[in-house]
């Protein structure tokens, strides 16, 4: 299984919350009908999450939309995958409330990187407060500037994923000894169910819920184009659910891990599988087919990316600085490259491997304005920090660290020996992005001869800002 040690790029919003809620009888406050608080205090930036949590949970964006002060690229429609993601939650507020401790932002998020999101958003470090968090099921993290009267977020991260220790130690995310021995279903039970959730999608076609039940069901006996084939069908019936929105991305990066889209594929195997685009785009260099959010990009005729368009800006589409490597003299091939609004990834494997098969394994990843999140040991003891998370019997050690970089090494065991994964990887800061190129084997041990040859490659790579001569 491929481990992508950069889980996600940490949501750092270009905005600011007006206070605005809705008043027992249902009404819409403004902000200006709201009562003033006393001063930036914990309590007024408690207020504040939880005024803009329902417009979040019911996607009434352009309502929200008064409640944030977005640069001018960004859209309504692009403060959507909030909840989904995980970054605000009822629950989360309440942690917030109950166990985090509240502080000016240098206090919060030490003065190097309370800077960094400061001047970020244009806004003074003085005047911002916030929350950071830690529990066993995330970090989550709050930022705020005081106007004078009220808080504006400027950084809203995994507050809807942490978790409240139980009295055993436990978190409410680890099932009890007697929910692990439930039997799941087998295939075979979970086919015999099938008729009656086709019946319920044919007595009521227009149910958006009985399809994504229906896709559901297809997708865990493992007939995943036909759960793909429902799931399209009610997405144009309504775009704006979540649970569809969820399904499409799940079912997507499935294909992917499969290897479904693999670089150089001809347009005529992704309709067999995906069905015809809901539209196409032609450009100068191809053309583009679009499925609802996402997106694939041929090239002369040929498969060259994929893209998940909700919340793409241009900064995406136009690096200012690329890396430079020269790897280790045998052939590889990109077999896999994907966009989404805070990364661009190009995978690369030896002949005869891809996504779904691999030993070898070289990544370049670009983290678009990944310098708000810190200085590179930050970034480095966080990231250390989210992989003990997910795999406890991973091995990390930050090798090198200087002043626009930091190389780590981490050993990731999975189950046999020799699938144990090794990896070496390399952070590079740009003015606003962050860039990581890392090789990955699946091994028993990774030599010493091995270590030190790719430790080589990759700190002779280069940033090399795009059109220099």
């Amino acid at each position: 299984m491929q481990f992508i040690l950069w889980h996600s790029r940490k949501f750092l919003l270009a905005a600011f919350l007006l206070v605005g809620c809705l008043d027992s009888q249902g009404i819409c406050q403004t902000a200006e009908s709201l009562p003033q608080s006393e001063g930036p205090n914990a309590k007024s930036l408690l207020a504040t999450l939880t005024t803009v949590l329902p417009l979040l949970e019911k996607k009434d964006f352009q309502t929200a939309v008064n409640h944030f002060a977005l640069p001018p690229h960004l859209r309504p429609e692009d403060l959507d995958g909030l909840i989904e993601r995980n970054e605000l939650s009822a629950a989360g507020i309440e942690i917030l409330r109950e166990h985090a401790t509240f502080g000016s932002a240098v206090e919060v998020f030490g003065e190097a990187r309370g800077t960094a999101f400061a001047e970020k958003m244009g806004v003074a470090v003085a005047d911002c407060y916030g929350f950071n968090h830690e529990t066993e099921g995330g970090t989550g993290e709050v930022m705020a500037v005081w106007d004078g009267k009220r808080f504006k977020i400027v950084r809203l991260d995994d507050v809807g994923k942490m978790q409240v220790p139980q009295s055993d130690g436990t978190t409410p995310s680890i099932p009890s000894p007697k929910m692990a021995a439930e039997p799941q279903p087998s295939v075979e039970e979970l086919s015999q169910q099938l008729p009656a959730y086709a019946a319920a999608v044919e007595a009521a076609p227009e149910d958006v819920s009985a399809r994504a039940n229906y896709a559901t069901l297809l997708f865990k006996i493992g007939n995943t184009p036909a759960a793909w084939t429902e799931l399209m069908t009610a997405y144009q019936q309504q775009p704006d659910h979540p649970g569809i929105r969820r399904g499409l991305e799940h079912v997507w990066n499935d294909f992917r891990r499969k290897a479904v889209f693999t670089v150089g594929m001809p347009p005529e195997g992704i309709e067999g599988l995906l069905g015809a685009p809901t539209q196409t785009r032609e450009f100068d260099w191809g053309v583009r087919w679009v499925y609802g959010f996402l997106c694939i990009d041929f090239h002369d005729n040929k498969l060259h990316e994929t893209i998940d368009l909700r919340g793409a800006t241009e900064a995406l589409f136009r690096p200012t600085e690329t890396v430079s490597v020269t790897l280790d003299g045998r052939t590889w091939l990109c077999m896999d490259r994907s966009k989404d609004a805070h990364h661009t990834t190009a995978l690369l494997f030896n002949p005869g491997e891809n996504m779904a098969n691999w030993r070898e394994q070289f990544e370049v990843q670009r983290i678009l304005d990944g310098t708000q999140l810190g200085s590179p040991p930050e970034v480095a003891e966080r990231m250390i920090q989210q992989v003990k998370q997910a795999v406890s019997t991973a091995e990390c050690k930050i090798l090198t660290t200087e002043a626009e970089s930091v190389m780590i090494a981490v050993k990731l065991p999975d189950g046999s020996p020799d699938n144990t994964q090794h990896q070496l990887i390399r952070l590079m800061w740009g003015p606003n992005d962050v860039h990581r190129i890392a090789y990955s084997i699946k091994t028993k041990e990774l030599s010493e001869a091995m270590q030190k040859q790719w430790f080589g490659i990759l700190s002779a790579a280069k940033l090399t800002p795009v059109n220099a001569p």
